[in-house]
């Protein structure tokens, strides 16, 4: 199983299943951690807000860290468990600490991306 875990973005392909919160994604890999190979992996988190009749997503404290923890104890208690991580996030911090979480539970394979254009509305004028 390949989990894609992202509030915005959609997976590249249809062979993704997509999580869009943080608790989709811990209720996901607590049900399906044995059959996940693959996690693709979100930094921020947006809200959709209405300005001016028009739905734009707004950036929210909660990030998808958390999912990363999780994805850390499994490893610790699980050590064989070992999917292919990537990151990809609009916010290089945020993938520099995703990173470490899962660097630090010493999974095998963990790349960060940090691709173009953010995924929220930055700044209201």
């Amino acid at each position: 199983m390949k989990l894609f875990i992202d509030d915005i973005r959609n997976p590249p392909d249809e062979s993704w299943s997509i999580c869009r919160s943080v608790s989709a994604s811990i209720r996901a890999l607590d049900m399906f951690w044995e059959q996940v190979s693959e996690v693709n992996l979100d930094h921020d988190i947006s809200h959709q807000v209405v300005l001016g009749g028009i739905s734009r997503p707004y950036p929210c404290v909660e990030t998808f860290e958390a999912v990363a923890r999780y994805m850390a104890w499994i490893k610790t208690a699980k050590p064989e468990w070992s999917p292919k991580i990537q990151i990809h996030t609009s916010n290089y911090v945020g993938a520099q600490n995703i990173s470490k979480i899962l660097n630090d539970a010493q999974f095998a394979y963990v790349e960060a991306k940090v691709v173009g254009g953010a995924n929220r509305l930055e700044t209201i004028l």
